[in-house]
């Protein structure tokens, strides 16, 4: 079932949205679970908030997009400092996914180094490299992890345009 389409006219008649701390509070109450003045929304599994109206969960900082702009989103809303929770209206872009892809701050889960970019290679070195334009490009083998990342950040700074660190 395909979620309704929130009009900006009923977002705005239900909810309050503080684009300086990114926070939503109610201003009607529609069900059980709201009431007057309280901060609306959720935490889910993947660490983002939610908020429920017309009986779906919306993303609140698709929502936060929609509040200010009048429009909904183009693409994909990217939370600029990486923080999941953090909806305030400058911590906020639309941009497309692949610049929403480059804006990855942390390693995956089973990148042993803990440092994006860089690699543990048997020898006990570290290689670092980086994805752009489809292609991989190997920056070079480091005798400490801290060096190959600082120039994995270098390179990502200069080739991908959505990076903000």
């Amino acid at each position: 079932m395909a979620k309704p389409i929130l009009s900006v006219d009923y977002l705005r008649s239900v909810l309050n949205y503080e684009p300086e701390t990114g926070k939503f509070t109610w201003i009607k109450v529609i069900g059980k679970k709201t009431k007057i003045g309280c901060v609306a929304g959720f935490v889910n599994e993947r660490g983002y908030v939610m908020i429920g109206l017309a009986k779906a969960q919306y993303f609140a900082h698709r929502l936060a997009w929609l509040y200010v702009h009048g429009t909904e989103p183009t693409v994909e809303i990217d939370h600029i400092n990486g923080d999941k929770q953090d909806n305030r209206l400058s911590n906020l872009r639309d941009v497309l996914h692949r610049i929403n892809c480059q804006n990855h701050r942390k390693a995956s889960k089973n990148n042993a180094t803990g440092l994006l970019g860089v690699m543990k290679m048997p020898n006990g070195n570290y290689s670092s490299c980086i994805k752009n334009m489809g292609k991989t490009i190997h920056l070079g083998i480091w005798n400490n992890k801290e060096q190959a990342h600082e120039i994995y950040l270098q390179a990502k700074r200069k080739l991908h345009e959505g990076c903000v660190i």
